[in-house]
């Protein structure tokens, strides 16, 4: 039904029959494979990139190809996609009775058969004339070189690409405190009533750029700035002195300057600094945190007058985040439409937990203006300048993107010059502490860590230790141990514990007790570890290894402060001596870190006492247990008793309510 056309060849052999053709065809190929054979001989002596291992025999032959070498040509088509890789050479192995097989397999394959020369020649597996490796051909397995992928640089803004850098000497002070001519004699006399003479390096160099920016801020919007320096430098009188300098000049009756703290401690620290260096200028500050109830603290902030309405009572407000949002939206008359200064003091901190969108809404509240015109152009309000403070400030453009800094300027005291930056730090991520600090590790078991604290004191007499815990029951059983351990012993010294549990008077008494010198070591949380100003501490001991670089770093500023010596003694057990060192490299200080030493010897000495430490801190703790479930039944009965009476009470009124319907 369906006529087959074959194609015997070109047009030369359409008088020849099929059989004729392909006895044709197999001589040609014949002789190219006599050709191929000389040509392997050649490449497999000159070439060392590829080997075919095998030995034709005789070619001579010319007979005509039947079923069978069919099937066998198959057979052999199999075995040659078998070949093997060795030591980067590729060496294909084949079998010598199938060489003819293998060759014609492989020119029919990538030649069509046109019957004629002229055509061309095929192309040649292996040799030097076309390909002479087989990887270009076959892919090598395992034979791939990955390259090391060059190191991706920082492309920052110039801002942060080119920084003022400010020195860490504390000790080789220069710039005095008559050198600044932009300070009323007035806080200049403040400043020598508290004995400084002297400016801090971070001092010298932001005072006098606030005061040129606060000159030329009434032709154009001032810039925002941020400051990088270590804890202890002076951070805090760098923004105090020029907020209280512009203001002293201009008052409005209204909110100018707005400090924004993390917690309730370090505003009512900042608060004190800004009430003892203002005597004199008449200007009001006030502290509103959550020491305070909202009512009373209203009060202190604002009055309403007859006729007049709500007046601020306020020059200066230092706050919380939280109380913050409280009086944005709960308290009446309250405005920061003539704020000039927004301060951020621990500014990493509130960028990273940004308590209730703070800033969200303050943004919201300040920038609530309408459309600038040419009529409202000299009576809008202009935006206030926005100060960044830390010693771990994150010099990251993504999270300082959402503080909508407007020009910043950067302050840094953390710079290493390389070659490839062309005298531009490299400094994210890393940061500094005191240069008047030295740093120590100690290695030790969990179970003996108290013990060690213990001989570490003894030995080495430190007084007005700071010893940080990252829990509130860590560190009361180690308060028990120390005790116990000092009064056995017949070493006395004192200590004390601060946390979360306590009241805030308690811990306001314990910390002047502390600063006095009436207590010798004293335990507490990560609370005290940002911003606290803790004069004459000695000696500041991790007991529990920070989790992040920026817990090391404030820990350790504690101590050295203000160009005072320091020492910050960090206890990891011996799986955690990795991760502090890995920790400390991210930050550039592997080499800062040195390592004390307890002998074993020394600790057997104490062995006793210190198991008659640990029962007791059994008993006790057993005891404080009991006292803790009696109080929490007692909870329970007071509540129950209570939802007893209001059911009652519900059961009498339904009764009354019903007694009357009936009557009526």
């Amino acid at each position: 039904m369906f006529p087959v056309s074959r194609y015997y060849g070109d047009d030369e052999n359409q008088n020849c029959s099929g059989d004729e053709v392909v006895e044709k065809n197999m001589r040609r190929l014949l002789s190219k494979i006599k050709l191929r054979s000389e040509k392997l001989e050649k490449t497999n002596n000159d070439s060392t990139s590829s080997k075919i291992v095998a030995k034709p025999e005789n070619h001579s032959h010319t007979t005509v190809l039947d079923e069978d070498s069919y099937i066998e040509k198959s057979k052999v088509k199999k075995k040659r996609k078998k070949h093997n890789v060795v030591g980067g050479q590729n060496e294909v192995q084949i079998n010598t009775n199938d060489v003819e097989m293998v060759d014609r397999l492989n020119v029919t394959s990538e030649t069509p058969n046109r019957g004629d020369d002229s055509s061309g020649e095929a192309e040649d597996f292996g040799t030097s004339e076309h390909t002479t490796d087989v990887s270009q051909v076959f892919p090598v397995i395992g034979d791939f070189k990955f390259k090391k992928k060059s190191k991706v640089k920082r492309v920052l803004p110039e801002w942060l690409a080119k920084p003022s850098v400010i020195s860490v000497d504390l000790k080789n002070l220069v710039v005095s405190v008559d050198d600044i001519p932009g300070l009323d004699e007035i806080f200049r006399n403040n400043l020598k009533k508290k004995n400084i003479l002297h400016y801090f390096p971070v001092q010298a160099q932001v005072i006098p750029w606030l005061l040129d920016s606060m000159e030329r801020s009434l032709q154009f919007p001032p810039c925002d700035i941020c400051v990088s320096a270590p804890t202890g430098s002076g951070k805090t009188l760098a923004y105090v002195l020029p907020i209280l300098q512009a203001l002293r000049s201009s008052r409005t009756g209204q909110i100018q300057a707005l400090v924004v703290l993390p917690v309730q401690d370090l505003a009512a620290q900042v608060a004190s600094v800004f009430h003892s260096y203002s005597t004199g200028s008449g200007l009001k500050i006030h502290l509103s945190s959550g020491s305070l109830p909202l009512p009373e603290d209203r009060t202190k902030l604002l009055r309403q007058r007859l006729g007049v309405g709500w007046e601020c009572l306020v020059d200066i407000l230092v706050t919380t985040p939280g109380r913050l949002v409280e009086h944005l939206y709960s308290t009446p008359g309250f405005s920061l439409g003539h704020l000039r200064y927004l301060v951020i003091d621990e500014a990493d901190r509130i960028v990273d937990n940004i308590q209730n969108n703070w800033l969200h809404h303050l943004d919201l509240h300040i920038t609530s203006c309408p459309l600038l015109t040419l009529h409202n152009l000299n009576t809008l309000p202009r935006r206030p300048q926005k100060l960044l403070f830390s010693a771990t400030l994150s010099i990251d453009p993504e999270k300082l993107s959402q503080l909508n800094l407007f020009q910043p300027r950067l302050f840094t005291s953390v710079v290493e010059a390389t070659k490839d930056q062309g005298g531009e730090g490299e400094f994210i991520g890393k940061f500094t502490t005191p240069a008047e600090l030295q740093e120590h590790m100690v290695r030790c078991t969990q179970v003996v860590k108290p013990l060690v604290l213990y001989r570490l004191i003894t030995r080495e007499g430190w007084r007005r230790v700071l010893v940080f815990t990252h829990s509130s029951r860590t560190g009361h059983q180690l308060t028990g141990v120390l005790a116990t351990l000092a009064h056995n012993t017949q070493q006395p010294f004192t200590v004390a514990e601060i946390s979360a549990e306590c009241s805030p008077k308690t811990r306001e008494a314990t910390l002047l007790r502390f600063a006095a010198g009436n207590i010798d070591v004293l335990v507490s949380t990560d609370a005290l570890a940002r911003g606290m100003d803790i004069p004459d501490v000695c000696c500041v001991v991790s007991y529990d290894m920070p989790k992040y670089i920026k817990g090391y770093i404030h820990r350790a500023g504690r101590s050295g402060r203000a160009g005072q010596p320091g020492l910050a003694v960090t206890m990891v057990t011996h799986t955690q001596v990795g991760i502090f060192q890995q920790m400390l490299q991210t930050a550039g200080k592997q080499g800062n870190v040195t390592e004390l030493v307890v002998d074993e010897e020394e600790l057997k000495l104490l062995e006793e006492p210190y198991k008659e430490a640990l029962k007791e801190l059994k008993t006790l703790t057993q005891g404080e247990q009991e006292k803790q479930l009696q109080k929490t039944k007692s909870l329970k009965r007071v509540t129950s008793s209570k939802l007893m009476s209001r059911k009652r009470k519900k059961k009498n009124n339904g009764n009354t309510s019903s007694s009357k319907k009936i009557k009526t």
